[in-house]
């Protein structure tokens, strides 16, 4: 369930994502207003992870027109056992709710509904509400535009079937297991085994082992399915050359004397930053760059010391876009027909404070400190994603990445303003 606190700092996104529905105040009692919370809850259960229905908070509002519920609205709102029976009423099978009482940055109260995403399988509409919904039809969240709608493209159906397959399989084995049927080991997934790639790298790799034993950035990206030799072993030399991301300040990646392994290439730097990496037959490549502790107060910090360290705010926007615009490249040149799972973290930064780092922009006004040690992302570079360019993705995810530190001034303009500076100064 959504708290106060991330409820703010969806706010401060400016925008709904594809896992929270805003909906303006209403009443329960109202059918049309309760026909469309029940549509938003049954697009919301047919993804992966569900989703959240904030009710009293219109997505157009700005924070000083945030009206909230009245007394009767939040009333009506918190009864959970007519709340639950009438939205299932439209719901085949069932939903599972749960219902709580929020309150937004300006003390108005609201109410959030958790959505769980379906049990075995996708949920249908069970019956038809003139205007906004249609008995028999399948809801999903769209992937183009955070809304509830009946049309799908093909990625939001095989998503729902994908899910559905997933469920289905894990429900089989484990019927079976309990019976006393014995299936074997179980296959392990792509992700998996590309996982234990990573893992055998920083085991078998000094500086792998160096940099990922203390604060550092980290990406990697593969196939969406495991091929052991999905790229001839001749050709991963040239496509790292050929799409690397030159840049004056750092390319991506860094490109010095290449090593050859049996399955793979790789390199590292120790200029700067210590970064290595290594690219495999699967499709598999891993980046880690190491965080420096040279990093110190801004001039203006008002003689802050922060003994856990300093992170520049620009360092993770530079570092992700190149890496996803990599990737993008990398799709395109050896993936042209196949999604590619990214996976991005930065690690061992709790404590760390955001400073400016450039004396051409004020510094911040108080302390932001991550309090957790790592953050962690996962994204799909689909071939549309890959032509159309990452950039804007990276912005959104890095904003999410600065509210976690604290700096709600964070915003998706200010920050495609720095990514666009960046650009430029490199």
């Amino acid at each position: 369930m959504l708290t106060n606190e991330e409820i703010a700092a969806q706010l401060d996104l400016g925008h709904e994502l594809r896992s929270v529905e805003y909906k303006a105040a209403g009443m329960r009692s109202d059918k049309t207003f309760l026909a469309k919370v029940a549509r938003a809850a049954l697009a919301l259960t047919n993804q992966r992870g569900g989703g959240h229905i904030i009710i009293g908070l219109a997505e157009e509002q700005s924070e000083d027109e945030y009206t909230g519920l009245d007394d009767q609205q939040l009333h009506e709102w918190l009864e959970y056992d007519d709340v639950s029976a009438q939205i299932n009423a439209y719901a085949d099978p069932p939903l599972e709710l749960q219902v709580a009482q929020r309150q937004l940055p300006n003390g108005r109260q609201i109410i959030v509904i958790e959505v769980a995403e379906f049990g075995d399988v996708p949920v249908l509409c069970k019956k038809d509400f003139p205007g906004v919904l249609q008995a028999n039809q399948l809801y999903t969240r769209s992937l183009a535009k955070p809304e509830s709608s009946p049309t799908h493209t093909q990625n939001e159906v095989r998503e729902v079937l994908a899910l559905g397959v997933e469920k289905q399989l894990r429900q089989f084995v484990e019927t079976t297991r309990r019976a006393g049927i014995d299936l074997g080991p179980t296959t392990p997934s792509s992700t998996e085994l590309y996982v234990l790639r990573i893992a055998e790298f920083i085991d078998q790799d000094e500086s792998a082992a160096a940099v990922s034993a203390d604060s550092h950035f980290r990406v990697w990206f593969a196939p969406q399915d495991f091929g052991a030799s999905a790229i001839d072993y001749a050709a991963l030399k040239e496509l790292v050359r050929l799409n690397q991301v030159a840049n004056p300040r750092a390319s991506f990646p860094v490109i010095r004397s290449p090593q050859n392994g049996d399955e793979w290439i790789g390199d590292r730097s120790d200029w700067g930053d210590q970064e290595v990496w290594r690219f495999y037959q699967s499709g598999l490549f891993i980046d880690m760059l190491a965080i420096g502790h040279e990093y110190k107060p801004d001039w203006d910090s008002f003689g802050r010391e922060n003994d856990d360290g300093y992170l520049p705010v620009w360092l993770p926007l530079w570092y992700f876009t190149q890496a996803f615009e990599f990737a993008a490249r990398m799709q395109r040149a050896a993936f042209p027909t196949a999604t590619l799972v990214l996976h991005l973290e930065v690690n061992s930064i709790s404590g760390r404070a955001l400073v400016a780092a450039n004396q051409r922009r004020s510094g911040f006004n108080s302390t932001y400190a991550f309090g957790s040690p790592s953050w962690k992302r996962d994204v799909r570079i689909t071939p549309e994603l890959a032509l159309s360019g990452t950039r804007e993705l990276v912005v959104e995810l890095m904003t999410e990445l600065y509210l976690r530190f604290g700096w709600e001034g964070a915003t998706t303009e200010l920050v495609t303003d720095m990514q666009a500076e960046i650009s430029r100064n490199n």
